[in-house]
């Protein structure tokens, strides 16, 4: 579904299972781009790689307001910890 959407980064199954946060991120970034879905929610600086990768926190803040986004635009409850997004990736790649 998404495959046509997403040009970058690939859709390879194995970031699928296990996405990295940069992945995630810049799938949400490429989507932007593509739809323009939801334009004014970041600041231009929220919208840089250096920005995100440049603290935990700005991480969470990110996928959090994406979050938040998508509950209003879908009208739905579902829960999901933003830190869990971040924190998954490095806990399996510390096995």
């Amino acid at each position: 579904m998404y495959g046509k959407l997403i040009e970058k980064p690939k859709m390879q199954e194995k970031f699928l299972r296990k996405p990295p946060p940069r992945y995630v991120f810049d799938m949400i970034i490429n989507t932007m781009e593509k739809t323009g879905f939801p334009k004014g929610l970041f600041t231009d600086e929220e919208l840089q790689v250096k920005h995100f990768e440049e603290s935990p926190q700005n991480k969470v803040e990110f996928f959090q307001k994406t979050i938040d986004i998508t509950k209003i635009v879908l009208n739905d409850k579902f829960e999901i910890k933003t830190t869990n997004i971040c924190n998954f990736y490095y806990f399996v790649k510390s096995f």
